[in-house]
């Protein structure tokens, strides 16, 4: 999936694609940061890669969706989210 500067707007106006029951876009500001968008609701989402038993897994972390967070906090909690990976931390417990 390409990915693009996400905004206030594109988020607002964000249809999953024709066919599709969801649609992930990934923002260009924040590796692996991204939007989620299905016929009934959006979610903030984050990919990273986690220790889990000595291997290295890559794991997709749902911070929210777009009513609980707004765009600015939900980029802030993935940059935390990548934070914690990067410490050896487990940033599946990030969503409150």
């Amino acid at each position: 999936m390409a990915k693009r500067h996400l905004t206030a707007a594109f988020v607002a106006n964000a249809k999953p694609a024709p066919g599709a029951a969801q649609t992930d876009h990934f923002d260009a500001a924040v590796p692996g940061f991204g939007l989620r968008v299905g016929k009934q609701r959006k979610s903030w989402f984050v990919i990273t890669r986690v220790l889990r038993e000595g291997t290295w897994k890559q794991v997709r972390v749902t911070l929210g969706n777009n009513v609980e967070l707004s765009l600015a906090d939900a980029r802030k909690a993935a940059r935390k989210a990548l934070e914690q990976a990067q410490q050896g931390k487990d940033p599946s417990g990030t969503r409150k």
